[in-house]
């Protein structure tokens, strides 16, 4: 008889992260479960990028163990971490004269022989990734004849590229107005609910995860303080803890989820005393 496949395919437990003997993650653990859009949200400097750098296998925890489908991820070569999981920085960094796609061909390294050919899959996903991200009528432009914004798609389309089942996005929103933002993360839902993508996030805004994402998970001076459905997690109480923001939360009347109406920033001496209480 077959084993049911665990719904957890990337599991991190109890691990502490940090640099130069500053810990930024302490003793955190979180599952993230196979296709579902996972958005992880926090103040600035909480540790959401410290910690997609080590799910990707780029950063060593201090303690503690991360696994993909329960084999240690310090048990895999960078390349068979590359064919199962994508990882998008905050911050990429490529030549300014690389085409869009050459940069979008990087994607396909994983799953090539040096020196073979270009297969009928290669060109078929990097096409794909081209059409998803509309970036076909830009494929032959340098990175640096582009704007932010489309600089941001070429990034994401060498991401889909990759083909791997797991994608993790550092602030893939940044540089992208307003239109383009919801259009990615529209992408995004669809990559979920029709090819079973497994997507964690990182997003700033707490009204477009809970819109978009399947849970929400909020990070505070390095520890998951909450995690579930947008509906469990948007509260005014949440959101005054964590981002030091009073307001009140109603039902979206557009979308079936909870709609975070800010009023006022809690000042820090405020926030302080909350904490002292």
């Amino acid at each position: 008889m077959t084993e049911p496949t665990s719904p957890v395919l990337l599991h991190a437990h109890d691990v502490t992260i940090g640099y130069h003997g500053r810990d930024i993650v302490n003793r955190l653990s979180i599952d993230i479960e196979r296709g579902q859009f996972t958005a992880l949200l926090g103040p600035n400097g909480c540790g959401k990028s410290t910690l997609l750098r080590a799910l990707a296998g780029l950063l060593a925890p201090k303690s503690g163990a991360i696994s993909l489908e329960g084999q240690p991820i310090a048990q895999l070569s960078r390349k068979q971490m590359a064919r199962r999981l994508s990882f998008l920085p905050q911050i990429p960094r490529a030549p300014d004269d690389i085409t869009v796609r050459d940069l979008v061909e990087q994607g396909r390294y994983p799953h090539r022989r040096a020196l073979a050919p270009w297969s009928a899959a290669d060109r078929a996903a990097c096409t794909e990734a081209l059409e998803l991200t509309h970036m076909v009528a830009l494929a032959e432009r340098p990175l640096a004849a582009l704007s932010g914004g489309q600089r941001q798609r070429a990034w994401l389309a060498m991401t889909l590229a990759q083909s791997a089942d797991i994608l993790l996005l550092d602030e893939p929103t940044t540089y992208l107005d307003m239109a383009h933002q919801l259009e990615l993360l529209a992408l995004l839902r669809r990559l979920v609910d029709e090819r079973g993508k497994t997507i964690l996030a990182v997003l700033h805004d707490i009204n477009q995860a809970g819109q978009f994402a399947d849970k929400l998970a909020l990070l505070s001076d390095g520890e998951i303080t909450s995690m579930g459905p947008p509906a469990d997690v948007i509260t005014a109480e949440v959101v005054r803890t964590v981002f030091h923001v009073e307001g009140m939360v109603l039902v979206n009347p557009m979308a079936p989820c909870p709609l975070f109406l800010p009023r006022t920033a809690v000042s820090s001496i405020d926030a302080a005393g909350d904490d002292t209480t």
